[in-house]
This record gives structure tokens, C-alpha cells and sequence, in this order.
């Protein structure tokens, strides 16, 4: 494998003064058993180490003077469960975009169960400022699908961190994802009440309505509409109703680049090895490389190319999505 720089990694596109790092600072380990969960989960928690932290804080060091833009994501597993971890890290690349000039954007997905008003505090003072959070509808059939580790309920735990924090005064983006089955409808409309009473239009919500999907789970389909047609009638009508309560709702038609087709984007995992898709996470054309102690990074170019072939044959499918691009019609 040939070990490659920033500036060799971002050959491909204009903007070399962007990088985008998706950590997962705890891997196959997540305090919830979502029935349609596509990861894997071991007996036994799996924090990211010192050694790789200081190698991803060596890697932004190395880069710092060249940057304008970093862009930290936090992901998982549950990325909560190791918390300590994201607040020393955010702290160390807040001393770094002081000392280097660059801006710093972060964002977190979450199951929102530990993040608690005190949490949310010092994370959105470090920089941590935009979240998504799933609902699974309202509580009856929210609490059936996104259980906690030992079968319990988490609907309001999670609900009443978000009432808790739209009482706050701070600077925030919360994308509430809600996913829509062929059963749940109608808990989906009263979830829908439920946040325009509690929450209002509070413009740093707002929602982001799909399709539930298994992803890498064939056996695990059962919630899937099987009539696409009377799956974008209720879609349409679903969004309709929540733009009618006032709501924010993000779309997703049309084509947008995935960060997985982005060069300058990588994840890491607890042990170093690097990936550039947050679905396919365990395959060997998952795993691209890794980086080194000093924070340069080993790369499969041969892989690597692969991810972001849609920058080269510019097909709008594939920028979209790497991973399933060439089956869509």
C-alpha cells in the first residue's frame, strides 16, 4: 500500500483546504437493539484507544496550516458511550482552529438517549452543533423497534432531552429523522402533534421523513413497504402534513454527493483502520487503509479509487451513493 498525503488525496478535486473525519470512537457496542440495526455488536465495549486518537490528532496537526475548513462527524456504535472522547478531542482541534485560523463544524448521529441538557451544554460549546436522532414514530411503536440493550423502553428518555434543550437559548441544528413503515402511519401523524406541541416551530429543528430500511439485512424486511406506489403516497402525505403543522422538512429528492465519493473524507474506527462508508464497515472493500501512528495514512489506492469513482465518470448515481449507485434505474 502507498502511504499518501493530504495534497495527494485531494489531487482529484479544486478544494484541498477541506477535510472531513467521521469518528467512531466506540464500535460494535451501542446501548440500544434496534430490531433493523445493520451493525454488529460484540459482548464487549470497544472504545477507540490513546494510540489512535493521538495518530487522528497527529493527522490534523500535520494538516492544519493548510486548512480552511475541518468538519468533524461522530458516529458509531453509540458515539455518547464514549463521551470523554469526544470532549477531549473537540478540545484539542478547538486549540488548533484558534491557533491556525480554520473553521471547525461538527456534527453527531445519535441515538439521543445519553445526551442529557448538561451534555448537550458543553458539547454545542465545543463545537458540536448539529445532531440527528431517530424517531421510529410515536412512543407505542417507537418502543417496540429502537429498544435498549436489555428489551426497555426509550421513547421518552429521548423526548424529553429534546423538550429540555428547545428550552434552551443555545445555537443548534437537530435533524429529528423519523421513519416511516407500512404499519406506523398513523403513529408517525401523532408523533407529528406531539412535537409541533411541545416544540413548536422551533426553526433549529427539523425533520427529515423516509422509508424504515434494513440496508445489509435481507432477512430483516418485514417492515419494508411492499408497494412503492402506497409508499410515496403516504410519504407525500406524511410531509404534507408536517409542513402544514409549521415544520422544516428537509427533502431528499433529486442527487446529492455522498461523502463517501468525497476524496478528502474518511472514516475512522476504534482501531485505526480507515473506511469510507458508515454502512458497509466490515467487507474487505470497506476497509481502504489505516492510518499510522504519525497521521499520515496507508492507503489501497486501488480501493480508494473505487469509493470515488463517481468524481471521475461524473455519473450522478454513483456520487450519490458509491456503495449502491449502479442499481438504481
Amino acid at each position: 500500500m502507498h502511504i499518501l498525503s493530504l495534497n495527494e488525496i485531494s489531487g482529484s478535486i479544486k478544494e484541498n483546504n477541506f477535510f472531513n473525519l467521521i469518528i467512531l470512537p466506540v464500535e460494535n457496542w451501542c446501548n440500544f437493539r434496534c430490531k433493523y440495526c445493520y451493525e454488529k455488536f460484540d459482548p464487549d465495549i470497544k472504545f477507540m484507544n490513546e494510540d489512535v486518537i493521538q495518530a487522528i490528532k497527529n493527522l490534523v496537526k500535520n494538516n492544519a496550516d493548510k486548512l480552511s475548513k475541518l468538519r468533524i462527524s461522530w458516529f458509531g456504535g453509540e458515539p455518547l458511550l464514549a463521551y470523554h472522547i469526544i470532549v477531549d478531542f473537540m478540545q484539542f482541534t478547538n486549540r488548533l482552529s484558534r491557533i491556525y485560523d480554520f473553521q471547525l463544524f461538527s456534527d453527531m448521529t445519535t441515538n439521543g438517549y445519553g445526551l442529557t441538557l448538561e451534555r448537550f451544554k458543553e458539547l454545542v460549546n465545543l463545537g458540536v452543533k448539529e445532531y440527528e436522532i431517530t424517531f421510529d414514530g410515536d412512543e407505542d411503536f417507537h418502543d417496540k423497534l429502537r429498544v435498549r440493550l436489555d428489551d426497555g423502553p426509550t421513547f421518552m428518555t429521548i423526548y424529553s432531552h429534546l423538550v429540555n434543550i428547545h428550552n434552551t437559548s443555545l445555537e443548534f441544528d437537530i435533524t429529528i429523522r423519523i421513519h416511516l413503515h407500512q404499519y406506523n402511519k398513523n403513529s408517525v401523524k401523532r408523533l407529528l402533534r406531539r412535537l409541533h406541541d411541545d416544540i413548536g416551530n422551533d426553526f433549529r429543528f427539523s425533520l427529515f421523513i423516509r422509508g424504515i430500511s434494513s440496508l445489509l439485512d435481507k432477512d430483516n424486511r418485514q417492515l419494508e413497504y411492499k408497494d412503492r406506489d402506497q409508499f410515496t403516497t403516504d410519504l407525500k402525505e406524511t410531509i404534507h402534513e408536517a409542513e402544514a403543522l409549521g415544520f422544516r422538512v428537509l427533502k431528499s429528492y433529486g442527487y446529492s454527493v455522498c461523502y463517501a465519493s468525497n476524496p478528502r473524507s474518511f472514516v475512522v474506527k476504534p482501531d485505526g483502520s480507515l473506511a469510507k462508508c458508515t454502512v458497509d464497515l466490515y467487507s474487505d472493500r470497506g476497509i481502504i487503509g489505516k492510518i499510522r501512528s504519525d497521521g499520515t495514512l496507508e492507503i489501497n489506492e486501488e480501493k480508494y479509487k473505487w469509493w470515488i469513482r463517481g468524481i471521475y465518470n461524473n455519473n450522478q448515481n454513483i456520487l450519490s451513493c458509491p456503495l449502491y449507485g449502479e442499481r438504481r434505474r
